[in-house]
C-alpha cells in the first residue's frame, strides 16, 4: 500500500520554498526555490529530514567563511585534501624544526635550526619562495646549518643539493 502523500506546498525547508510537486519516481519530488534565486528539484524525503537546505549556495557560502577562517584556504594551496607541491614542503619544513615528535626534528629543530617569524604563514612563505618548480626542493643556501629565512633559502635539484653539503662538509 503506497504511502499517503504528505503537502509540502508553500513550507519553507532551510533556504528553500516548496512550490509544487513536479513528478513521483519513488518519492515525491518538488520544485523549490531557493532563497538566493535558484531552483532545484527535491525529493521530499530528502526536505523533511534536512539532507537538502538549499540550491547548493549554502556549501559555497559555508566554505567561503571557512576559507577566511582557515589560513592554508585562503591561498588556495590546500582545499578539499588537494595539497599543493609548494604548501606540502611549507608544511614539512615546520615539522621538522618545530614538532619533536617528527622522525626528522633531530636533525633541524633539535639542532637549534628555525623559521624565520615572517615564515609561519604560509602566504608570506609562497611570495618569498614562489611555487616550487618541478623536480625542486626547498635547499638552505649558502649555509647548509643556516636557518629557513628568505636570504638562506632556494629552490634547488638534488644534484645541486648534494654539492651544499658536500662543500659544507670539506670546509
Amino acid at each position: 500500500m503506497p504511502r499517503p502523500i504528505v503537502d509540502l506546498q508553500g513550507k519553507q525547508f532551510g533556504r528553500l520554498r516548496v512550490h509544487w510537486p513536479v513528478g513521483i519516481r519513488r518519492h515525491v519530488h518538488w520544485l523549490t526555490s531557493c532563497r538566493c534565486g535558484g531552483l532545484k528539484i527535491v525529493a521530499g524525503h530528502h526536505l523533511t529530514t534536512g539532507m537538502v537546505r538549499s540550491c547548493g549556495c549554502l556549501r559555497v557560502d559555508c566554505g567561503k567563511e571557512m576559507s577566511a577562517r582557515i589560513p592554508q584556504l585562503r591561498h588556495g594551496h590546500a582545499i578539499h585534501g588537494a595539497i599543493t607541491k609548494t604548501f606540502r614542503t611549507w608544511d614539512a619544513m615546520r615539522q621538522r624544526c618545530l614538532n619533536p615528535r617528527c622522525n626528522k626534528y633531530k636533525d633541524y629543530g633539535g639542532r637549534g635550526i628555525k623559521i624565520c617569524e615572517r615564515w609561519n604563514r604560509f602566504e608570506n612563505f609562497l611570495a618569498d619562495m614562489g611555487e616550487r618548480p618541478l623536480g625542486k626542493t626547498i635547499d638552505r643556501f649558502p649555509d647548509n646549518d643556516g636557518n629557513y629565512e628568505p636570504s638562506n633559502c632556494r629552490w634547488a635539484t638534488p644534484l645541486e643539493q648534494a654539492h651544499n653539503k658536500v662543500r659544507k662538509a670539506v670546509a
